[in-house]
């Protein structure tokens, strides 16, 4: 009887240490990850820096333009484009980046 105590008592006392060891590496794994994109998006804000496009919001980038009908959204993406073209303009959905073209002549290499 004693033995079996023994025992239970050593498998409940690694539960703890194993649950903060995974949490340590979800830590880990996920501050990897975000220093990746961290610095592929500064490199995007880099390349793009030059380029006009509408003025862009912290987190959101300018999603908020897109709120409305599907007729207000192709509306205000109608106006966007007359507004920054005919040349490549940029367009932030969060942390994703959209180059926009508006005449065929930027798609030829």
């Amino acid at each position: 009887m004693e033995a079996a105590n023994s025992q239970s008592i050593k498998s409940v006392a690694w539960q703890p240490i194993a649950g903060y060891a995974a949490i340590a590496l979800f830590a880990l794994w996920f501050g990897h990850r975000w220093l990746l994109n961290r610095k592929e998006l500064s490199h995007r804000k880099v390349l793009t820096s030059k380029m006009n496009g509408p003025k862009v919001w912290p987190i959101v980038g300018n999603a908020l333009e897109l709120i409305g009908s599907a007729e207000m959204v192709v509306d205000k993406i109608t106006k966007i484009s007359l507004d920054y073209g005919p040349e490549p303009f940029k367009f932030w959905m969060g942390s994703h980046l959209f180059v926009v073209i508006t005449q065929p002549e930027d798609l030829q290499v």
